[in-house]
């Protein structure tokens, strides 16, 4: 019973969203695509890749990246984290989540190059090279992965603690607009002509 309880509630954070978060995850689409345009003058075996390739992959991450954190990060920030009575073993929680979901992200990915949907070939090698012989590193097998999942978590780390701040951010102006609306309502109160007599009145029996 709990557990469909919190199922429909994951779900109903799915479609509750402003048009101010739709608008920002829309933007991480082009934003991807710009940096995938980045790596158009990579070479792989000798031959230039296609910029396109590149382009079209950033754009199909972006996609991924903007899902998952709609689907997986945000509805677990909106039901768990933002009460204002967390600890520090929730904290560490989010964190581990966070991990698996960048799993998941790297996983996705490596389908996508496996099921070849985009003409462009995976990265299976880093090369660092710079100052002459003073660095020269090849990064690959599992070392890849590795890097490939910290830079992916992070990714989500700096979401997850910007959509965090932009919801305390929001709140706080809104709870300021409540206090500006309950002041001035007062003090209008205090304008009507009927509180003058009413306090008049009240005066008037204490005196008289």
């Amino acid at each position: 019973m709990l557990t469909s309880t919190f199922a429909r509630q994951w779900l109903a954070t799915l479609s509750r969203a402003s048009n101010s978060y739709w608008a920002i995850q829309a933007s991480i689409v082009p934003l991807a695509v710009l940096a995938g345009a980045a790596f158009v003058e990579r070479l792989q075996d000798g031959e230039a890749m296609p910029a396109w390739g590149f382009m079209l992959r950033g754009a199909l991450d972006g996609l991924v990246f903007v899902a998952i954190t709609h689907v997986l990060l945000r509805p677990a920030l909106r039901l768990r984290y933002l009460t204002g009575h967390n600890r520090g073993r929730d904290w560490l929680l989010l964190v581990l989540w966070t991990g698996l979901v960048a799993l998941l992200a790297l996983g996705v990915s490596y389908l996508i190059d496996t099921l070849e949907l985009i003409d462009v070939a995976p990265v299976t090698a880093i090369r660092f090279e710079g100052g002459g012989d003073q660095l020269h590193m090849r990064l690959e097998g599992p070392g890849l992965y590795v890097v490939a999942w910290l830079n992916t978590f992070l990714s989500y780390l700096v979401w997850t603690a910007l959509y965090l701040g932009a919801v305390a951010l929001g709140t706080r102006r809104k709870l300021q607009e409540q206090v500006r609306e309950a002041k001035l309502q007062q003090l209008t109160l205090q304008l009507n002509p009927h509180f003058f007599v009413q306090r008049l009145q009240h005066h008037s029996r204490q005196y008289f």
